[in-house]
């Protein structure tokens, strides 16, 4: 009997790891990043880099239109549209 293969694979069926396999290599195991500040965890680095500017005040994302500063560049991209209202 002909091995079935899925269109556009060059696998039989049979031969395809099933995801949950594929997700337990290493490149899919869930890394956590701590915050070692309240031990709050997160998936990516780049989401407790945010986080840590909640605990130093940091704002680095300045308004070019007024004095208001943000902690994330998206609050600051939000703020902007307060100035061009009406």
């Amino acid at each position: 009997m002909r091995d079935l293969m899925p269109y556009g694979f060059q696998q039989p069926l049979n031969e395809i790891i099933t995801q949950s396999e594929h997700m337990g290599t290493p490149r899919f195991q869930l890394r956590l990043y701590d915050c070692e500040i309240c031990k709050k965890s997160f998936k990516q680095k780049v989401h407790l880099q945010d986080h840590m500017r909640s605990h130093t005040l940091e704002k680095p994302f300045k308004c070019h239109l007024c004095p208001q500063a943000f902690n994330r560049k998206s609050s600051a991209k939000r703020h902007l549209k307060v100035h061009s209202k009406y």
